[in-house]
């Protein structure tokens, strides 16, 4: 029996030593799985930290030509005077200790030898103590914001109707009456304002800025910043410059002719990318009602007679639009339509003399393609006008800037159409108007039905070229990461 014994004693050592082990081999596994963690961390976040030195320097190389292109505003070559790329070596102020570098590699878009904007890729590349380095890759595009960030901007008091579909921001200096519907922003520089008659307030009565039955109430901010009308007026004489001698389309002053709305120029853009131009000799006139107000009796005063239906015209030739200067100015009158290829700015205007011509909207202006290469901005010195004898579902695709006047369609007996469709902006100085109501009931009676507005998403960040700005300051306005 004791030999049993000892066996059994023996047996319990050995079974303890064997756990002992299999336990201190797990244990072991296991702190060394920890300590491999800890320095698979320690890797990881020391990665992170030189991934994210990287992106640092690269947001640096942007912020550096945002800045140097505020002081150099025509200067694309980083002071160098040669072609880039440009490297730059990042300090810490405070050590003096290299962070790392950026390269800015900057593509000018150039149109009539004038800088309009700016693509720039900026690598940011960092190095740790090892040596190991780390790129990443911004890239922004640099431009003056321009007014084709909104669906609408007006520099009076303004009523929106009932029928209005607006999408994309939509802003006055003024009052606005808001009965459309609006999927945006929409923004008054007026606290209160005077609403009479002619925004259906009787008595008339002051509101707030911004008031009306429109749905979208909860997009409605007043009072906000002014947007200053003077930044929208073209350089007219550096305008006609680059026209006449850096490529562009100049169309001159009729010889022997005092200004008049009798004649000028008809634009009919085809798809191929070039301009039939003809000289209007002759025009029809008949009457028309022409206010800034959209909604208003028609007995009030303000008919004229308007002469916006050609009648005898020569043709000129069929113009190609030049790539490099995108350009067309004219001194005179234009009826504009057609479909546009490519990127095109057009005005009529004249930096001399008391006649300011004013732009026709005689039929649909469409784009050849809707993938944004397409694009037009029409910018009259006075009115930008939807005549008597527009199509009855009518398609306009633009930027419209009234400079002096406003965007619109005159009041004429018993001239009723169905829809309008604006794909793209307006701006007008004074107030905008497409529809009219008449008599006590205010029944509709006379231009569009039924309107539907919506801002170009596309052309908001690449208009076409010379599109007025809403500042002089170059912005960032594309930003990604490649």
């Amino acid at each position: 029996m004791p030999m049993i014994n000892g066996k059994k004693k023996r047996n319990n050592v050995a079974i303890a030593s064997i756990s002992m082990v299999v336990f201190s081999a797990i244990f072991a596994l296991i702190i060394s799985g920890v300590i491999n963690l800890s320095i698979a961390q320690h890797k990881l976040v020391k990665a992170k930290m030189l991934r994210q030195n990287a992106l640092d320097l690269a947001e640096s190389g942007l912020e550096y030509a945002e800045w140097f292109a505020s002081r150099f505003p025509e200067d694309y070559q980083d002071g160098t005077g040669t072609a880039g790329p440009y490297t730059h070596t990042v300090k810490d102020p405070e050590s003096g200790q290299d962070l790392g570098t950026f390269t800015i590699d900057i593509t000018p878009h150039l149109q009539c030898g004038k800088l309009i904007s700016m693509d720039i890729y900026s690598t940011g590349t960092a190095q740790d103590e090892k040596g190991n380095v780390f790129k990443r890759t911004l890239f922004a595009k640099l431009a003056k914001p321009s007014v084709a960030r909104f669906s609408y901007i007006i520099d009076s008091n303004v009523w929106a109707g009932d029928t209005r579909n607006i999408v994309g921001p939509y802003h006055s200096n003024g009052g606005i009456r808001m009965d459309g519907t609006n999927n945006s922003l929409v923004t008054s520089a007026k606290s209160t304002w005077w609403c009479d008659g002619s925004f259906g307030c009787s008595p008339g009565q002051y509101k707030p800025g911004i008031f009306g039955s429109g749905p979208g109430s909860a997009l409605w901010k007043y009072p906000t910043e002014e947007l200053p009308f003077i930044n929208f007026s073209s350089n007219l004489t550096e305008l006609k410059d680059l026209a006449q001698n850096q490529g562009g389309i100049y169309l001159s002053r009729f010889t022997g002719a005092s200004g008049s709305d009798r004649k000028g120029y008809e634009l009919i853009f085809k798809d191929n990318g070039t301009v039939d131009i003809y000289k209007v000799t002759r025009s029809y006139w008949y009457w028309g009602k022409r206010n800034e107000y959209e909604y208003d009796y028609y007995w009030d005063y303000g008919w004229r007679r308007e002469r916006n239906r050609i009648r005898s015209k020569t043709f000129m030739g069929n113009y190609s639009v030049p790539s490099s200067c995108s350009l067309i100015y004219s001194e005179e009158k234009l009826w504009v339509k057609g479909t546009v290829e490519g990127k095109v700015f057009v005005i009529a205007a004249r930096s001399s003399g008391s006649y300011k011509p004013e732009i026709v909207l005689e039929d649909n202006i469409l784009y050849n393609d809707a993938d944004g290469s397409d694009g037009l901005t029409l910018v009259a010195q006075s009115y930008i006008l939807i005549p008597e004898y527009s199509p009855n579902n009518m398609t306009l695709n633009g930027i419209f800037v009234a400079q002096e006047g406003s965007f619109g369609r005159s009041y004429y007996s018993n001239n009723k159409r169905n829809s309008l469709t604006i794909n793209g902006s307006v701006v007008s100085k004074e107030r905008v108007g497409t529809a009219w109501s008449c008599g006590w009931t205010g029944y509709f009676c006379s231009g569009y039905a039924n309107r539907i507005n919506s801002y170009d998403r596309f052309l908001r960040t690449d208009p076409p070229p010379f599109t007025p700005s809403l500042s002089e300051n170059q912005i960032f306005v594309k930003w990604r990461e490649d």
